[in-house]
């Protein structure tokens, strides 16, 4: 596969980067800044005639290949995300475990453990989950909905291949709905560790672009679960400048803008009035987690659970060229080259293991010095307690 990286970068010019993502999915990024004009048509010369269509192949409307699909990321601008209030399941007690992508469909249940009209729930083959909404900018945005003829879902089996191309072939789990989404809606799709459904605009907002990705209302087929509600769903906009173990969900961005005043003062003496409520108590972080993707995610008394952060990989041109600081350490030089960031998964970068026990390095004559220092000192200790007995039995001698 590294000899298609490297053919592409070459046959699309200088600026252009191409890579296989966590999921194994093909990437080919317009590095240069501006608008870009990249367009790539997938097609499949097979001269055995049975061979492996592993990025799919062109299917009608569109090239085989998503535009937009997380480029480079624009630090200073946040991307609107659209969340679901409603959590997804994996038992049918109402509690938790989540769901996750990997999760069967029969295995998919709403928090009530029950599906439309009190039936209890399992999603099958055939079923369909309806989505309402738009995406794209403000002002030019598409329309997602069953009367556009693009925002119905039908559940498949494993081994189908869906219209959309985008894995090949369907799973017959939540991860075949990600797919779908990310292809109808331009916004990456994923389940969070609470089992909510999450959009996220692959464009960041900018002084010339605000995002009009939304998601209105859902509906399923009668009879089956409700994971995700009907019609409730908590957007967020680009740049929202705080976030606390009391929000749920919030973007953290590094634009530091004032919000609104929290009181209001009147004619009165000076006191705080209570108006109304909208959030959750406060709490306090309680534990973390990270997964394979690197992020961090904090998990709050109050039950919310908030992405915070996310942990970035670099690579180095010169491995060798590296200064060792020692302890597992090491630094930048002239010789090993500037660093390559990314995240985990990405760019050819390596990945996250999460609750793993690494075997650490150690240098063994270091650890053997200390062996004989702690085996010299028992020694002496039992020399001190020999020499103690020596004059206890010379003293009882010498009264005799």
């Amino acid at each position: 596969v590294g000899d298609l990286l490297t053919w592409l970068e070459t046959a699309y010019g200088p600026g252009v980067t191409a890579s296989i993502d966590g999921s194994g999915r093909l990437r080919i990024m317009d590095d240069t800044p501006g608008a870009s004009s990249l367009t790539v048509t997938l097609s499949l010369t097979d001269v055995s005639g049975n061979g492996a269509e592993p990025w799919g192949v062109p299917i009608t409307g569109t090239t085989g290949m998503q535009a937009h699909y997380r480029g480079n990321i624009n630090v200073t601008n946040s991307k609107q995300t659209v969340m679901s209030i409603g959590r997804a399941l994996s038992t049918n007690s109402g509690t938790v475990p989540a769901v996750s992508a990997q999760t069967p469909w029969s295995s998919v249940y709403d928090e009530n453990a029950l599906g439309g009209a009190g039936q209890a729930s399992e999603i099958v083959a055939g079923n369909q989950i309806i989505f309402t909404g738009a995406y794209g900018a403000t002002g030019s945005t598409t329309t997602v909905s069953a009367a556009a003829g693009n925002g119905t879902f039908t559940v498949q089996d494993a081994g189908n291949t869906p219209f959309w191309s985008v894995t090949g072939t369907t799973t017959g789990t939540v991860q075949d709905l990600l797919d779908w989404l990310e292809f109808t809606f331009q916004a990456e799709a994923r389940i969070d560790q609470a089992g909510r459904l999450t959009l996220t605009d692959w464009t960041a907002d900018s002084a010339n672009r605000t995002s009009g990705l939304a998601l209105s209302s859902v509906a399923y087929t009668a009879g089956i679960a409700q994971p995700w509600g009907t019609g409730e769903f908590d957007v967020h906009p680009a740049d929202i400048g705080t976030e606390d173990g009391s929000q749920m969900g919030d973007t953290v961005s590094n634009a530091f803008n004032p919000e609104a005043l929290a009181t209001t003062q009147y004619a009165n003496s000076s006191t705080t009035i209570f108006q109304n409520q909208d959030g959750f108590s406060s709490g306090f972080l309680q534990s973390v987690s990270v997964d394979t993707e690197g992020i961090i995610t904090g998990h709050y008394s109050n039950g919310q659970v908030i992405e915070k952060v996310q942990v970035a990989l670099a690579n180095f041109n010169n491995l060798t060229g590296l200064f060792k600081n020692g302890g597992n350490m090491y630094s930048e030089t002239t010789d090993s080259g500037a660093p390559t960031t990314g995240a985990p998964g990405d760019n050819g970068l390596g990945s996250i293991a999460p609750n793993s026990l690494e075997q650490s390095n150690v240098d063994l004559g270091n650890e053997f010095v200390k062996l004989i220092t702690v085996q010299r000192g028992f020694q002496a200790n039992s020399k001190i307690i020999t020499t103690t007995d020596d004059m206890l039995n010379d003293l009882i001698n010498i009264k005799r």
